[in-house]
C-alpha cells in the first residue's frame, strides 16, 4: 500500500499533549485544513487571529509512504485527558 492516510479525531476530553513531534500533522478545524501545529492559526469571535494551541487540536493525521506486505505498527501520539 502507498501513500497510506490515518485521520484520527481527537475526543472532547482528549487534549494534545506539549511534547507531540511538533512535525506532527494536525487539524484545528475539524479536519478541514492540515498542518504542523506552528503553522496554524485561530480565529477569535473579534475576527482578529491568535496562533494555535495544543488545546485547539481537534484531529491528528499520519501519511505513509508505504507499507510492504504483512508489516505492522503503531501510531501513537502523547494526549492529556481532560
Amino acid at each position: 500500500v502507498s501513500n497510506f492516510v490515518v485521520t484520527n479525531p481527537l475526543p472532547a476530553a482528549v487534549r494534545l499533549a506539549p511534547d507531540a513531534d511538533p512535525a506532527l500533522d494536525v487539524s484545528v478545524d475539524g479536519g478541514k485544513t492540515w498542518g504542523a501545529l506552528a503553522t496554524l492559526s485561530m480565529t477569535n469571535p473579534d475576527g482578529t487571529t491568535r496562533p494555535a494551541t495544543h488545546a485547539d487540536v481537534t484531529h491528528v493525521r499520519w501519511v505513509l509512504a508505504s507499507i510492504a506486505p504483512g508489516a505492522s505498527g503503531r501510531l501513537t501520539y502523547p494526549a492529556i485527558i481532560r
